[in-house]
């Protein structure tokens, strides 16, 4: 069998790569919508398990209470299919507040939460070192994991190559995918991971400094955004109204 030593890169050097928003909502639909709600993982030769159960074991705990710990509401632990579209819904599960309050509430002592919480925070550390769009956002937020990437040798480079290995094992090999994340989300993971990371030392040979947020369709989804105001707030649209809105902006630009 032939395997391409860098399916993320073209011949004529285009990286090909995933969103890396929407590898951030994968990851958390892989992980609400199992059969088990699982997730079991190895990490330093240890198998963990990641329990969405305990998400929402957590919410139910906070719900109506005054001075809460986590950042969670229902909708965050039980979202519907159109709220599943919206990252800020999935930042209130994969944030330090919710991690810290997995440890820290005294309704859920009793429970093993280990890993949970280590899910969380291999998750969250990928997304903050992805999400990095602006200078000096290390400063800003007191966490070197936020800083543009500078040295081909930089810490956030290896933790991504770390994190892809770790997305990969992830992969369901053969029958129905059970308490671990389907071939397309550990696949498109691996292989944006290590895109991302082989361009970035490829553009710090002409450049200073790389900001990995800026590598996103944020352009492309606020030009749909457009759209769907110009088709009535509808969030799906088809086809021919996509058209008549581009040539009502084209029309109006005469």
């Amino acid at each position: 069998m032939f395997l391409l030593v860098s399916p993320w890169k073209t011949d004529d050097n285009i990286y090909l790569l995933f969103d890396f928003a929407h590898l951030f909502k994968s990851i958390r639909n892989n992980w609400l919508t199992g059969k088990t709600g699982e997730i079991t993982f190895d990490h330093n030769g240890e198998e963990h398990i990641a329990k969405w159960q305990q998400i929402r074991q957590l919410q139910k705990c906070e719900d109506g209470q005054l001075c809460i710990m986590s950042r969670l509401t229902y909708q965050a632990a039980n979202p519907k299919p159109i709220e599943r579209q919206r990252v800020e819904t999935c930042l209130k599960v994969f944030c330090n507040e919710t991690k810290e309050a997995l440890i820290e509430h005294p309704e859920l002592r009793k429970e093993n939460v280990d890993g949970t919480v280590l899910f969380l925070e291999k998750v969250i550390t990928f997304f903050k070192i992805m999400n990095v769009k602006s200078l000096y956002e290390d400063q800003k937020q007191n966490n070197p994991l936020r800083a543009a990437i500078s040295s081909p040798h930089d810490k956030q480079l290896q933790i991504l190559t770390d994190f892809a290995h770790f997305a990969d094992k992830l992969k369901r090999f053969q029958g129905k995918r059970i308490k671990k994340l389907t071939v397309d989300t550990a696949t498109a993971f691996h292989h944006t991971c290590l895109g991302v990371v082989e361009m970035t030392r490829s553009l710090l040979h002409e450049n200073q400094f790389v900001l990995l947020g800026k590598f996103t369709t944020d352009p492309l989804e606020k030009a749909f955004g457009k759209l769907r105001q110009g088709s009535g707030g509808t969030y799906f649209i088809n086809v021919q109204q996509i058209l008549e809105k581009v040539n009502m902006m084209k029309q109006s630009l005469h």
